[in-house]
């Protein structure tokens, strides 16, 4: 409005010279000015809230010096009688303050163009350090136009698929990497996420350039022109085929044991039941080995059972005999380890009179003994090369021959073995036979060590304190929480039979009613199973040593001295002093 009426007020100039004229124009020039002084301000205090504190200071300190010009003026024009100063003719608003008004928004224009040129030079920083970003990030970055079309793959992308940039680029995305199962489903998504802006997040496979199917998880975003506009759709993806197809074996395996229905608690209370076989725990682990037990006991399928020493292994052998349906038959176990080699095939097969030195009557052999029953083997790895055949052959036909013997006997014998050793290394080193594994491993159970179920050892410990108390004539107060947790906490590389011997040792050396364990025996125990990973015999036995006779401070013979705590014979741990140069160290 201020402009109009100055535009009109110029007119009525031009036509009438007059000084009423004159002076109309000048007035209304002043109004004007000082409307665009005013909103002046308001721009610099807007500049200023908006943080742009530096123009907003530099536009008010200009427009006071434009507000002193034109107050100046006002005076000298319409009140010139008092005004002291005299200016030169022609000295009018419309002379100077067009020149004033065009100097003041010219720098003003200048300081706008460099702050653009300022926000520019950030954006194209900004979109140098998004395109580095897509370049190097180690996730596949793809662009699609609003047909589908191919317009950006980021390196990662072409590394993972095997693809060339110029094989993609302006090429059909669904047509390339979909299969055609789910090529009509994805492409909807596709379509629904242009228009509404839905499925910001999918998965689904993508094949690469060699047919391989990948599962990729795609965060989504619209594409949008300067008029936003969608243009099409930035895809970022993360390969998740590894974690997949782990959901996918555990849910095979979750439908598996779901499929076979059997109750674990049933099944180990008639364990204890029916067999007066005494399986102490109650974890998953030990429930579960259990729950494989009486699931093939009933079979007369072969049974390898694999675990550390002192796990149990002889304890599951007898179970699964207990329940089978050669439970009133023999039960017969050898230990292959615990025979020199030449005397196993006798053992096993049994031999005639004279067979060898020493053969002075006929003897049956473990297979005969155990016909119509079930055969324990233990530790089937130490089992010689040369009778590994011979074996095999039994549990093929059921027949064999006595060491020396022309007659070939037939045996009945359901087998079960066990071993606490790898069989797959022993056989890549050649030393058990390949064809004769797959025979013993129809049915493989692995019994779980001690320290994988430290819940269970509050058990065994009531059962062993309890059974051997009896038989020492002992009463033992239940042991207390500090030391139940330093037993939950060692590694028991001896296992159950490790915790057995460690229950008979207190309760021999403990007086009643308190039961105590040696706990630093144990904790010396558990720093030299560190301390010897990759070291000889010799200086594990050293530093063993030394470190009980640091905590016995040197004391060897006696009650509390070092050769008590390693249960040897004072002269013997003298004799290991002196081989291993073990000497007390001189007093201060």
């Amino acid at each position: 409005m201020l402009s109009m009426g100055m535009v009109l007020t110029y007119l009525l100039l031009l036509f009438d010279k007059d000084e009423s004229a004159l002076h109309l124009w000048n007035i209304v020039g002043h109004i004007v000015v000082l409307g665009m002084i005013f909103y002046g301000f308001l721009a610099a205090l807007y500049q200023i809230r908006s943080g742009h504190r530096a123009s907003g200071w530099y536009l008010s300190g200009a427009l006071i010096i434009f507000l002193i010009f034109t107050i100046d003026d006002i005076v000298s024009v319409h009140f010139s009688a008092i005004y002291p100063f005299k200016l030169p003719v022609g000295f009018l608003p419309f002379d100077y303050f067009p020149v004033l008004f065009m100097i003041i928004m010219g720098i003003k224009l200048a300081r706008d163009i460099q702050h653009h040129i300022q926000l520019q030079n950030r954006i194209i920083n900004q979109e140098r350090r998004w395109s580095e970003l897509l370049e190097k990030v180690q996730l596949l970055v793809v662009s699609l136009d609003d047909r589908g079309k191919i317009t950006y793959v980021n390196p990662y992308f072409l590394n993972l698929t095997g693809y060339q940039k110029h094989e993609l680029l302006g090429e059909d995305w669904f047509g390339i990497f979909l299969p055609g199962e789910i090529r009509e489903k994805v492409f909807r998504a596709f379509r629904e996420h242009l228009n509404t802006n839905a499925h910001p997040h999918f998965i689904n496979n993508i094949k690469k350039k060699n047919g391989e199917a990948i599962v990729i998880h795609w965060s989504n975003v619209q594409n949008l022109d300067p008029d936003s506009k969608v243009t099409g759709s930035l895809s970022i993806g993360a390969d998740i085929t590894r974690r997949e197809n782990a959901y996918k074996e555990i849910k095979e395996l979750k439908e598996k044991l779901e499929k076979e229905n059997i109750d674990l608690r049933e099944r180990i209370s008639g364990a204890h039941i029916t067999t007066g076989i005494k399986i102490i725990g109650s974890s998953d682990e030990i429930r579960y080995a259990i729950q494989r037990a009486t699931r093939v006991a009933p079979t007369d399928s072969s049974v390898l059972l694999e675990g550390e020493t002192g796990a149990g292994k002889e304890l599951f052998a007898e179970l699964i005999h207990r329940q089978s349906m050669r439970k009133s038959g023999p039960y017969v176990k050898i230990n292959c380890s615990a025979l020199p080699g030449e005397l196993i095939e006798s053992e096993l097969f049994g031999h005639e009179k004279g067979a060898f030195t020493g053969a002075i009557q006929q003897k049956k052999g473990r297979f005969e003994l155990a016909h119509n029953g079930t055969l324990f083997l233990d530790e089937i790895s130490e089992l010689p090369i040369e009778l590994q055949p011979k074996l095999l052959h039994v549990l093929q036909n059921g027949e064999f021959e006595r060491v020396g013997g022309q007659k070939t006997l037939k045996a009945d014998v359901r087998l079960v073995s066990a071993t606490n050793r790898n069989l797959a290394e022993y056989m890549a080193k050649g030393k058990f036979r390949e064809d004769l594994f797959y025979r013993l491993n129809v049915y493989p159970i692995t019994i779980p060590p001690l320290r994988s179920r430290p819940g269970d050892i509050q058990e065994l410990l009531n059962y062993f304190i309890s059974k051997m108390s009896r038989k020492a004539g002992k009463t033992f107060e239940t042991i207390s929480k500090h030391d139940l947790a330093q037993l939950q906490k060692y590694h028991w590389p001896g296992n159950v039979r490790e915790l057995e011997n460690i229950v008979e040792r207190a309760i021999i050396s403990s007086v009643e009613p308190n039961l105590r364990f040696d706990l630093e025996e144990l904790a010396i125990r558990s720093d030299n199973r560190h301390k010897t990973s990759g070291r000889s015999l010799d200086e594990a036995e050293r530093e063993h040593i030394l470190a009980v006779l640091e905590t016995c401070n040197w004391k060897i013979n006696g009650i509390g001295g070092a050769a008590q705590k390693l249960n040897l014979p004072p002269s013997t741990l003298r004799s290991k002093m002196k081989k291993l140069s073990i000497q007390r160290p001189p007093l201060d």
